[in-house]
């Protein structure tokens, strides 16, 4: 990863507080190479990766007039992606378990007519056989 100077972080983060996004832009051009990189540490599914960052930035802008709380940006990011693209492997690994233990389960039963008249009438008959022996 590249050395920027923590002015240069500071910068941005003054000026977060106008609604232009250009403080934001800077960030994603400052950064973007350095977390797609430290994004493929974790998985190698770069379109994951991409996506993890953009909604990094995303969450960043919608919280634009908090952010000035954050002290070391860089680490910020890299942490922030870390977390993200984690819990999007965490999902994807339970939502392809739970679809593979749905697959091993037989929830389809067929229901004829017939086997309903059938069972209606073999109901109908054991019902007449205990009257008759009370």
């Amino acid at each position: 990863m590249e050395y920027y100077p923590k002015q240069r972080d500071t910068n941005c983060v003054q000026h977060n507080t106008n609604d232009d996004g250009q403080w934001i832009a800077n960030f994603m051009r400052i950064y973007y190479r350095d977390l797609f990189n430290y994004g493929t540490r974790f998985t190698m599914d770069e379109e994951l990766i991409k996506d993890c960052i953009q909604e990094v930035f995303i969450s960043l802008w919608q919280r634009r007039h908090t952010a000035n709380e954050i002290l070391h940006p860089k680490f910020y990011f890299l942490r922030a992606v870390k977390n993200k693209i984690l819990k999007s492997l965490d999902s994807t690994r339970r939502r392809q378990k739970r679809d593979s233990q749905l697959e091993t389960y037989d929830f389809f039963h067929e229901f004829s007519i017939e086997k309903v008249i059938i069972s209606r009438e073999i109901s109908t008959e054991n019902c007449t056989r205990i009257r008759m022996i009370l």
